[in-house]
């Protein structure tokens, strides 16, 4: 089966291969499907014409197949292909319960459905989304489909074996969205550190929400394509920590849970910045749904919605 894609934006990607690819490091290959490659919809045999693999800047991976010839310029972009089928899978390093991690599709979207969890075992030749990338990869994946008001229809992707995928580069969710590096603020999920590029704080007459997240976000943008997301909802004055959510590729799944009243400890105050940004103090740990958070530091996080008082 054949797969194109593109290179410096309209070079044509090599068909796909058989056999077993080699594990990147950091992506065994442990569960990865190792025969020729077979697409099916519904039953039936489909020819994919693009693979184009991108990265958000972290190490979650998107990976677009399509039955259209599609170019990297066009990745992200609102694009009519007529019958042709698109399907988007989120590749990341699984972080499970007990700290370690093995890589798989954490998540898949086709049409206007989208699933999310461990739904199958990945290996990707090497760590860079350049040039040509052989991904071995399982996908069983059942959607439901139809616009608002209409019975849903299901259907049934199966992809399975190895293909080759042509590297688009680091393409962001939020490209535009100016990095704001948290130095001072760190954070480990079941004893692995994360980095906060991003940080914001929405006050509200109950009290406050801050959102730190690996990839940049902005008061203005989502929080997409980041690794991982930590959600601190507190409520005050005095800021008291009630909730913690997480997200991101990296958990396959949200979760969030309710914390004690002395799991964490909270301040906020005027930061150095100046208007529109608050320092924000958060210190203290709580298992999650299964995941232990160890969060600690200070955040100077751009303020959205600003209530009348505030720091």
């Amino acid at each position: 089966m054949a797969v194109a894609g593109c290179g410096d934006n309209n070079a044509t990607a090599p068909a796909a291969t058989t056999g077993a690819s080699t594990a990147a490091t950091g992506a065994p290959a442990a569960r990865a499907a190792t025969h020729p490659l077979t697409v099916t919809l519904d039953g039936k045999p489909v020819l994919l014409r693009s693979a184009l693999l991108r990265s958000f800047g972290g190490r979650t991976r998107m990976l677009t197949l399509s039955t259209a010839s599609m170019l990297c310029t066009e990745l992200g972009a609102s694009r009519e292909h007529g019958n042709e089928k698109t399907l988007n899978v989120t590749l990341a390093p699984l972080l499970g319960e007990n700290g370690k991690e093995h890589w798989a599709i954490t998540s898949a979207s086709y049409e206007r459905t989208t699933r999310r969890g461990d739904l199958g075992p990945v290996a990707l030749s090497n760590n860079t989304v350049k040039g040509v990338i052989d991904i071995d990869l399982t996908l069983d994946l059942v959607t439901q489909v139809g616009l608002p008001g209409q019975t849903p229809i299901q259907r049934h992707w199966l992809i399975a074996g190895k293909l080759r995928a042509q590297g688009c580069g680091e393409r962001g969710v939020n490209a535009d969205t100016k990095i704001r590096e948290q130095p001072n603020m760190q954070w480990t999920l079941a004893g692995k550190r994360f980095s906060a590029r991003g940080a914001t704080i929405s006050y509200k007459p109950e009290g406050a929400i801050l959102r730190l997240s690996t990839e940049p976000h902005s008061c203005a943008t989502s929080l997409s394509g980041s690794d991982a997301v930590v959600t601190v909802h507190m409520q005050g004055p005095p800021p008291q920590v009630t909730k913690i959510a997480l997200s991101g590729a990296v958990l396959g799944r949200d979760r969030s849970a309710m914390v004690a009243a002395d799991a964490f400890s909270a301040r906020l105050d005027k930061s150095p910045s100046g208007k529109g940004f608050s320092n924000v103090t958060v210190q203290g740990a709580a298992n999650v749904l299964g995941l232990k958070l160890i969060l600690e530091g200070v955040a100077d996080a751009q303020v959205c919605h600003p209530a009348k008082k505030r720091p």
